[in-house]
């Protein structure tokens, strides 16, 4: 199974840096990156170019805000499953994804658990519900 990983980002070269880490570092390798950039101004374009190799695709340029470049990243993807990784998102550890694909996968949607780790160091750990209505993504969301 061929994931999809699109990251985006806008002048966050530093969470860029720590998201390229945590995907590189992956010990399943059957994935592509995909990077849209709205145009930092930050070094985040040098960075992109010198590291382009590990991506499949890649672009900085204005767009419409969070929404209009993860939709272009999406459109750009040739694999079975998604991830939206914003800059400075990471996974767990480097066995995320080989845990995940170790068996075949048959489900339209994978989510699982997740921690938001705040600025000040508390961490906030957060277990999908076991049923997921239309109505809990009014107020919530998945990983």
């Amino acid at each position: 199974m061929t994931v999809s990983i699109i990251t985006i980002c806008y002048n966050n070269i530093q969470g860029l840096q720590k998201t390229r880490l945590s995907i590189v570092s992956q010990t399943y390798k059957d994935f592509e990156w995909i990077v849209i950039d709205g145009g930092s101004d930050d070094g985040t374009k040098e960075f992109l170019q010198e590291h382009s190799d590990e991506m499949s695709y890649w672009c900085s340029e204005k767009d419409n805000g969070v929404y209009n470049a993860q939709n272009k990243g999406i459109s750009f993807a040739k694999g079975d499953y998604v991830i939206c990784m914003n800059s400075g998102d990471v996974f767990h550890d480097s066995k995320v994804l080989s845990n995940i694909f170790a068996k075949k996968q048959v489900a339209d949607v994978l989510y699982g658990n997740w921690h938001r780790i705040y600025q000040d160091g508390r961490i906030k750990k957060k277990n999908p519900p076991e049923f997921i209505s239309p109505y809990f993504f009014y107020y919530d969301n998945i990983c």
